[in-house]
Parts: structure tokens; sequence; C-alpha cells
């Protein structure tokens, strides 16, 4: 890919460029889209690079649980409700949920749709009022947003994109896992894979 060898050599306007013509010939190969976003973002050109990464990400083909809501597009929230969901992947999902905490502290009433894979880990977070599980029923929200659009939609910049404060807490280890690691206390070394979509 001739975007990503400029991009390599620091030719970044070149790069640019050469990834908008990459989209333009060939619009259905949707990670050309994102390689651009994370480009564009990567200097510091945000209103435009999310734009794209959430033009990157294709919208769910199924209706979500409240049909009837509002595409959100960044009007005040306060006193109103909004339903979060879309996250395709745990990367995104977890990398975009921290922005729902701004919609939740507006005064908004904030629900967060997760894979049941990811339930345990974020029913407690308080990045929104609730936390639904695929199957769970959800009050009518009067907007439903997908995660991915909300920086752009907060206009989100580098001084937003990191938080001081944890957004994740692990829940506690149940006590058959505390006595399969008690016999270790004290010498145990513990290094993490990360595999972003294990059943692939």
């Amino acid at each position: 890919n001739l975007a990503v060898a400029l991009q390599d050599a620091g030719r970044f306007e070149e790069a640019i460029q050469s990834g908008q013509r990459a989209v333009e010939l060939e619009p259905s190969r949707l990670e050309l889209r994102r390689f651009l976003a994370f480009l564009l973002l990567r200097l510091g050109r945000f209103e435009r690079g999310w734009k794209e990464l959430a033009a990157s990400i294709p919208p769910p083909t199924t209706s979500s649980k409240n049909s009837r809501a509002r595409r959100w597009t960044g009007e005040s929230l306060a006193g109103k409700s909004i339903l979060l969901h879309g996250a395709d992947s745990a990367s995104d999902l977890y990398q975009f949920m921290r922005f729902a905490r701004a919609l939740k502290l507006s005064g908004g009433r904030t629900a967060l749709e997760v894979p049941a894979e990811a339930f345990r880990l974020l029913r407690k977070s308080d990045c929104a009022d609730i936390v639904l599980a695929p199957g769970e029923p959800v009050l009518a929200s009067e907007y439903s947003a997908r995660l991915i659009e909300l920086p752009g939609l907060l206009g989100a910049t580098e001084q937003d994109i990191g938080m001081s404060a944890a957004y994740l807490t692990a829940p506690a280890p149940s006590q058959r896992l505390r006595a399969a690691f008690k016999p270790f206390a004290g010498r145990l070394r513990i290094g993490i894979l990360w595999q972003d979509a294990p059943a692939d």
C-alpha cells in the first residue's frame, strides 16, 4: 500500500492524499478508510479523523433494542435518555466507552449495550447509568448512538483522549480462583497476551 509506505517514510501529506485516493477507488474496503482515519488522528486532525473512523465501521445490520430512538447528533441530553451500542470489537468497546461518561455527566441517562463476553467486566462501570447484556429488556430511549461516533460528536481532541481516572474495574476473583493461586502466593509472575477477537 503506497499510503503506508509514505507514512513510514514520514511523508504524511502525501500519505493522506494516497489514502484518500485509495478510499475513492475502493470505497467498499473499510480498512482503507480506517487507515486514513488513524493517520489523520495521529496528525491531530481530529474532526475529520473521527468522521472517517466512524465511517470505517458499517452500521449494524440488525435493529437496536430501541428502533424508535432518534440518532443522536450532539444536542443537549439534559433530562433525556440515550442507548449506546454498536461496538464490533473488544478494542473498540474498551477504547470508546470512556466517552459515554461525558454524556452521563451532562445530565443524560445513559444505557450501554455490551456483548455477553464483556458484561461481567463492565456491569459495574460508572461510564453509564446502566450496562445491558444481550437479551436484556431496556426502557425506551429518546436517542441512540454508536460508541465509535461519540468522540466526533463530542469534539474530542488530544486533551480528551487520555483519562486520569480508571473506568474499568476487574471483578473480584471467585473463591475457586483464589484457592487455585494460593500455592503460588508471592512468587507468581503473570503475563498478559491481548487478543481482540479470540473466536477468529
